[in-house]
């Protein structure tokens, strides 16, 4: 397809500091030029199956993708020797081995018939591998260099965050809204069911803030419909904000004043499983209670996940 124009970057960022790696950098005073990419497909999958003692083959049971490791082909123009130190001292500054995560994003963007179409896509990274320099030319004094970066969690993430704000009492047929992040629901008396247009094309297990008020709240259950999982608080105290994470590593419920709350939550409940599925289609989240107050709210935080880039 012909464009009118398009555009292409690629960050790194690591402490509060983003890098330019296609272009110049004006941290490092470096231009950096990005000469390609491995690792950006589909991560490994590991498939969950069992076998029987007589069986011919095996059963599947489910499947789980694998962390990924991409690498990263980076090239820089020097004047001298000197120059070329430099640049590698530099590069070396970019991508130092810690294990504080970096995030790896990509934008690209083309014009056509004068309608912009803008992707961004974000991967939480540490540097395992390289720096590799390869043989040096003193010829034209070209740096090229190669980094492995490892992502735990193998999928790619659009940053971008935006939100939507009820307070008021919802009830009846299921609303459809489009991707929203954060999404809250709530009221003074909350019922409300909302289709989630989850346009990633990986699981996500999203973050809920549940802010109470000024008298408690009973039986929460903040429901699945399409995928049937549920969570369910007997009970949340007033004055009290609850965070419930539900990534994986993490799994917790914790109050703003930092306590384990995960007790409150009942035994039905599903912490390690509740997610939303893109394979199910529009998921259908429904926030009910018994009892709840004008301040009462619940905010799902969520990204959009993609397998590939």
């Amino acid at each position: 397809m012909s464009y009118d124009s398009t555009t292409f970057t690629i960050t790194y960022t690591i402490g509060g500091v983003t890098y330019n790696l296609d272009g110049y950098d004006p941290t490092t005073g470096l231009t950096i030029r990005f000469a390609g990419e491995d690792g950006w497909g589909m991560p490994e999958i590991d498939a969950i199956t069992e076998r029987g003692a007589l069986q011919n083959g095996e059963t599947p049971i489910d499947f789980r993708f694998l962390p990924r490791t991409v690498t990263l082909s980076l090239i820089v123009q020097t004047e001298n020797y000197v120059d070329y130190l430099q640049a590698r001292q530099k590069l070396g500054t970019i991508f130092g081995v810690s294990n504080s995560q970096g995030t790896l994003t990509v934008t690209y963007s083309s014009v056509l018939a004068g309608s912009t179409t803008t992707y961004s896509r974000s991967l939480d990274v540490l540097v395992r591998g390289g720096l590799n320099y390869g043989k040096f030319d003193y010829d034209d004094y070209v740096l090229e260099v190669t980094v492995q970066l490892r992502a735990s969690d193998p999928m790619w993430y659009d940053p971008a965050e935006a939100s939507l704000v009820s307070t008021q009492v919802l009830t009846g047929t299921p609303t459809p809204i489009p991707t929203l992040i954060p999404t809250t629901f709530g009221g003074s008396s909350i019922s409300q069911i909302t289709n989630i247009n989850y346009s990633g094309t990986a699981v996500e297990y999203p973050k809920f803030i549940i802010t109470v008020g000024a008298t408690s709240i009973t039986d929460l259950n903040i429901l699945n419909q399409t995928t049937g999982k549920i969570l369910t608080f007997p009970i949340l105290f007033a004055g009290r904000t609850y965070t419930v994470d539900l990534t994986y590593g993490y799994k917790t419920v914790v109050n703003d004043l930092g306590a384990n709350c995960i007790g409150l939550l009942s035994s039905a409940s599903n912490l390690a499983t509740w997610a939303i599925d893109p394979a199910l289609g529009p998921n259908a989240i429904q926030v009910t209670s018994n009892t709840a107050n004008s301040e009462t709210s619940v905010t799902m935080d969520y990204f959009n996940r993609y397998t590939v880039l």
